[in-house]
């Protein structure tokens, strides 16, 4: 995605680190990162702008409980979700396969998290459940956070904010698709 970089006006010592402040809005405070190297490009090598004290103020106010909408987890027949697995793995997209063997080719994102997204966004085009998802990335898959961190308060979070933002989409992309086939149009 494209990454803005600002100063902060004076006064302000830092803004927290939040995802999803709105759709499609992360920021970074003091501490966190910008993933920026191979296949990033600057678009404007100036100063970063300042940014204005209101801005701040609304980011700081912006609501904070997005992950209080994330789905809790149910349980998963874990006997059927690695059959299943093991079909798509076989059967399925080549990308999936690849990614779950820790691949990166024409992975943008080649973090944990990164990895995190990729392979959830291939197990939802597969038509993977959310729990199935969580469970998978959780317990399953060897190149993610988990993997890396364990399953901590913030790698659950992590974890079900992935599965929830995968599936989603997928969900949108099909209710689209089946209104567009109702109505005889295009999708």
């Amino acid at each position: 995605g494209l990454h803005m970089l600002f100063k902060l006006p004076k006064g302000m010592t830092d803004l927290r680190s939040r995802q999803a402040v709105v759709p499609g809005l992360d920021t970074r405070g003091r501490g966190g990162w910008v993933a920026f190297g191979e296949g990033y490009a600057v678009a404007r090598d100036a100063e970063p702008a300042m940014l204005p004290v209101s801005v701040c103020l609304g980011l700081e106010r912006a609501n904070t409980g997005s992950d209080l909408r994330l789905p809790s987890v149910g349980p998963v027949d874990e006997a059927e979700t690695l059959r299943r697995l093991n079909l798509a793995l076989v059967f399925g997209r080549p990308t999936l396969r690849h990614r779950w063997g820790g691949g990166t080719f024409n992975l943008h994102d080649v973090s944990k998290s990164g990895f995190d997204m990729s392979v959830a966004k291939l197990l939802a085009n597969e038509n993977f459940a959310y729990d199935q998802i969580y469970w998978l990335l959780t317990c399953q898959f060897k190149h993610g956070v988990v993997a890396r961190d364990g399953v901590t308060k913030v790698t659950d979070r992590a974890i079900r904010r992935c599965a929830a933002r995968v599936c989603e989409a997928r969900d949108k992309k099909r209710a689209v698709m089946l209104a567009a086939l109702a109505t005889g149009g295009a999708a």
